[in-house]
């Protein structure tokens, strides 16, 4: 695991919590690989998982500190990495539940959508404010958006 990723587990439910409650818990490149192991490594025995934000936020997502002066082949990688996590998650034969307090932005929006059932805090804001940048997001994401919301929402959040 890495010190971003915790999993916790009684043997019937397993509670997986994202960062330490600072920088509102994003997860950089071996925190998204720790994610995507935890899910493929649950035991069998695990009937439901929770997914939720150390502190008052879920995921603000990526650790953008990493990719200041990374190489496109790094920022690459680290796409690569969210997107292995969010698949072993969609892929989870157990049922994944999102808890989402405060805010999922970005990858943390994805990984949101990702998990069977999002349960939302009244004060929980959601969204993928690259695309607002003029950052195309993921094909995968947008699909996971698309399947969730409707193609038109889908098109409108874009």
């Amino acid at each position: 695991m890495s010190a971003n990723v915790t999993v916790r587990s009684d043997g019937r439910g397993a509670e997986v919590v994202l960062g330490s409650g600072g920088s509102a818990n994003a997860l950089g490149h071996e925190d998204w690989r720790a994610l995507e192991l935890a899910f493929r490594n649950l035991s069998n025995d695990v009937r439901v998982v929770v997914v939720r934000g150390s502190g008052s936020t879920f995921s603000a997502g990526s650790d953008l500190r990493e990719w200041v002066h990374a190489a496109p082949d790094d920022v690459d990688r680290a796409f690569a990495a969210m997107e292995a996590a969010c698949t072993a998650i969609e892929e989870c034969p157990t049922p994944v539940i999102a808890q989402v307090n405060g805010v999922a932005a970005g990858a943390g929006c994805q990984l949101a959508l990702a998990c069977d059932l999002r349960v939302f805090a009244d004060d929980a804001r959601i969204g993928m404010s690259i695309a607002r940048l003029g950052i195309l997001v993921s094909p995968a994401f947008a699909a996971r958006l698309a399947l969730l919301a409707g193609h038109g929402l889908a098109r409108e959040l874009l």
